[in-house]
């Protein structure tokens, strides 16, 4: 079995080959760079299983809004709706 690392649909790396066992092994992929695929190569049809697989490096979040700005907007917004159910109607 062995792991090939695309980017951008280019393989970037190869890791070394492990052979399958039924004692757990551990297979970095030596890898550091950005990966968008990963593909699990193996000859033989049997079942493997990946655990602990981590996903770091420069990953940019999307920015939540502030929560005081959105403890404001409901208030605001709590005040028309009092207002509203108290006016008196014409």
């Amino acid at each position: 079995m062995e792991f090939n690392l695309y980017n951008d649909g280019s393989l970037v790396w190869t890791s070394a080959s492990l052979g399958t066992t039924s004692t757990p092994t551990f297979l970095s992929s030596g890898y550091s760079g950005a990966v968008d695929v990963v593909g699990v190569l193996s000859n033989a049809n049997d079942f493997y299983v990946m655990d602990d697989v981590t996903y770091g490096g420069d990953v940019t979040a999307a920015p939540e809004p502030a929560t005081m700005s959105l403890v404001l907007v409901s208030l605001v917004g709590l005040g028309v709706l009092r207002r509203r159910a108290y006016s008196p109607q014409q």
